[in-house]
């Protein structure tokens, strides 16, 4: 082995490792989704700024920023396996206070695979509480995205289906969540551009929902690096606060 796989397969094990001391994947629609990448490892690091009405005064705005370390694994062509582990820190500015902490830790497994046109990465994962998360309960989720590609790659249409079943957390048990996303797009001029729009839902099995309108587009200078922008709007809601967030992201395959 040499030392480039050896280092390689360190990483991957550290960062797995990683989940049982600390540890969310970002859910609904997005460009590739159920498409893995073109080497066995993959580095994700994004910036999310969201701004919505505070639950208990609607006058008022909470923003946060929440920065987010994803270390993806996958393998195979035909069929393969994909394991993740996700780590978000978040900061939250209300009412000119501050505050930050590390949030939930996740970490899953699933099979993956491609017949033709149509790509599939799934997965069953646990959420890990931390201290700075202030949750007391371990979540589990699952979770299945696609990829289908047509005229020879040029557009797709993405999707993704989740359900998170929540623990107790300071002696409730809030709803379990199902979140869901379409989106539709392509090449935009040339290769190294796509973009895609379609909507997001997050449902909660009390009956309450959101659903956004999403944009996306990607920036792909070469095979080992790529650039992404996500923006969504809330466009209907009951008892889920509308809000606006932008995404950028950046991944790396090692």
């Amino acid at each position: 082995m040499t030392l480039t796989k050896k280092l390689k397969k360190s990483i991957a094990v550290g960062a797995l490792a990683l989940a049982a001391l600390f540890p969310d994947i970002a859910s609904a629609g997005d460009i590739f989704f159920g498409v893995r990448g073109p080497t066995d490892y993959q580095a994700d690091a994004r910036v999310v700024y969201s701004n919505k009405e505070d639950e208990k005064n609607k006058e008022k705005r909470v923003d946060a920023i929440t920065n987010q370390f994803l270390f993806k694994y996958w393998d195979g062509d035909d069929l393969g396996k994909f394991m993740f582990v996700d780590i978000p820190y978040k900061l939250t500015y209300s009412s000119g206070e501050l505050s930050h902490g590390l949030g939930n830790i996740s970490a899953g497994i699933g099979p993956r695979g491609r017949a033709g046109s149509f790509n599939f990465i799934s997965y069953l994962a646990l959420e890990f509480p931390t201290d700075e998360s202030k949750s007391s309960g371990l979540n589990a989720r699952m979770g299945a995205f696609a990829t289908y590609f047509m005229l020879d790659r040029k557009m797709e249409i993405d999707g993704s289906l989740e359900c998170k079943i929540t623990g107790q957390s300071n002696g409730k048990n809030p709803p379990n969540e199902i979140p869901a996303g379409l989106v539709v797009g392509g090449r935009i001029f040339i290769d190294e551009i796509r973009a895609a729009a379609g909507i997001t839902a997050l449902l909660k099995d009390n009956s309450d929902y959101l659903i956004n309108s999403r944009a996306v587009i990607r920036y792909m200078p070469s095979q080992a690096f790529h650039f992404e922008l996500i923006g969504d709007a809330g466009i209907k809601n009951k008892n889920i606060p509308q809000n606006f967030s932008a995404t950028l992201l950046m991944r790396y395959n090692l």
